[in-house]
């Protein structure tokens, strides 16, 4: 991973911290899973890993294993689409996509399949898309609505939340403009009680 590309990720779970501890995280397109071993570092209950190349599924059950972690984690060998079908039922606290920077379509139509009424992304999820800081993601996707996008590099994060019933995002009462101010990106130190995945992946 790119020096760079890990320092944003860094910033973006620190500023997440306070809602990895307990939760249920889904990282889709997860590659070698460093994104959702990272929320395990931190204190999520239990990570999904959706990765369908065989070899990079096989490389996250080996350090589920080296680490401990195997009764709270799972890794789907499959693509992003077929799983999603499969997750009508199940719903995460926060969903990670990380596709390809080429594959925008891709990635627009997973945002609408994670925005449709059943799925795993319901109305407290946050759903965050790395993407190239270029690439046009809509302000809509579903029943998702984008309710910031931060930038470092050449790398961004969009986020997005579930539009309440007829209204913008959905966000929980006495929290108004604070959610935005929980995700800002900020250099504030790690609270995560294990080591940092993505510190040791940096140089």
């Amino acid at each position: 991973m790119r020096p760079t590309v890990a320092r944003a990720r860094q910033a973006l779970f620190d500023s997440l911290a306070p809602r990895l501890p307990g939760s249920r995280f889904l990282d889709l397109f997860a590659g070698v899973g460093t994104v959702g071993l990272e929320a395990l570092s931190r204190g999520a209950a239990f990570a999904l890993f959706i990765e369908k190349n065989a070899r990079a599924s096989g490389a996250i059950r080996e350090t589920l294993e080296q680490l401990g972690w195997k009764l709270r984690a799972q890794v789907w060998q499959r693509g992003a689409s077929g799983a999603l079908s499969d997750l009508e039922e199940q719903q995460f606290d926060i969903v990670f996509l990380d596709p390809p920077y080429e594959l925008l379509a891709k990635t627009v139509r997973t945002l609408e399949r994670l925005g449709e009424a059943k799925g795993p992304a319901g109305r407290d999820t946050i759903v965050i898309v790395q993407h190239h800081w270029k690439a046009a993601l809509p302000d809509r996707a579903g029943n998702l609505e984008r309710i910031d996008t931060r930038r470092t590099g050449d790398t961004a994060f969009s986020l997005y939340r579930r539009l309440a019933a007829g209204g913008p995002a959905a966000i929980d009462p006495g929290q108004g403009s604070a959610l935005s101010d929980d995700l800002a990106l900020n250099e504030e130190v790690s609270t995560c009680e294990e080591p940092s995945i993505l510190a040791a992946s940096t140089p």
